[in-house]
């Protein structure tokens, strides 16, 4: 990628625009909407946007433990009006609460869901093969199975 497509794939990344953004990185007025759109099919300009924008969301997006922290402090904070304080204190304990259940929920039902992207096919094939299958291995499948065909 020359430095003019790098300079492109920057202006899309704000505005959006393929024209604008080869005007912006310095190609023909003229043809810029023919130049924008030919730049997106490129492989490795798709790439790099893909990379760009993740990147973007990473550094722009909240961890949960900035969330975490953000209402902890709020909560605590004498400051901050008793509603806002209150509101904090809900929002953190239904946060602590739901992570709690999924942890919980995954140490009890983390077998099968390896499952989840079979087609239907190769589920069926599967349950031709259960004979020489555990317990566990068979409940798996059989839950897949399910979940698949109650979608």
């Amino acid at each position: 990628m020359n430095q003019r497509q790098r300079a492109f794939c920057e202006a899309y990344l704000k505005c959006g625009n393929a024209a604008e953004a080869a005007i912006k990185a310095g190609y023909s007025p003229k043809s810029a909407r023919s130049i924008g759109q030919r730049l997106l099919t490129f492989a490795d300009i798709r790439e790099y946007l893909a990379q760009r924008n993740a990147q973007i969301i990473a550094e722009n997006t909240a961890t949960l433990e900035e969330i975490y922290s953000f209402w902890t402090v709020t909560m605590r904070d004498q400051a901050s009006k008793p509603a806002d304080r209150l509101k904090a204190s809900e929002l953190l304990s239904k946060a602590l609460i739901v992570e709690r259940t999924r942890k919980e929920n995954s140490d009890q039902s983390g077998a099968g869901h390896e499952f989840d992207g079979w087609s239907d096919e190769e589920l069926r094939g599967a349950v031709h093969l259960m004979e020489d299958l555990s317990d566990e291995e068979f409940n798996a499948i059989m839950d897949a199975y399910n979940r698949k065909k109650r979608r």
